[in-house]
């Protein structure tokens, strides 16, 4: 299948958002987008967590990603491609892939409810 022949198109990222009562200020979430053909852009989040202050810190000031800053700073390896810093924090009670698919889920709630949300079939 060719990449314009596909019914969606769906694109993740997770980030800092600012949270005035959060620890650091800040609150990771994932986000997600999801695109009809005809334009149509529903949007998700996961559960936010928060993460370790030094981490923050770092990430605010352009010392890289934190998938490189939690790797360097916990001595764990590929983090990014297994548990995610969730997994680490949580100890394992939640993983990286649960958030994601939480957050697909979330921006699909408009499609599976289409005629709550008033959208065409």
């Amino acid at each position: 299948m060719k990449a314009w022949e596909a019914e969606l198109g769906v694109g993740i990222e997770a980030g800092l958002f600012p949270v005035e009562e959060a620890l650091t200020g800040y609150v990771d979430f994932q986000w997600c987008a999801i695109m009809d053909r005809e334009g149509l852009v529903t949007l998700g989040c996961s559960p936010g967590f928060e993460l370790p202050p030094e981490i923050v810190q770092e990430v605010l000031a352009g010392k890289g990603e934190v998938k490189e800053l939690f790797e360097e700073a916990f001595k764990v390896k590929r983090i990014g491609e297994t548990i995610g810093a969730i997994g680490f924090l949580s100890r394992g009670l939640v993983n990286r892939e649960e958030i994601t698919a939480c957050s697909v889920l979330m921006a699909l709630i408009p499609r599976i409810n289409r005629e709550i949300y008033r959208l065409r079939r």
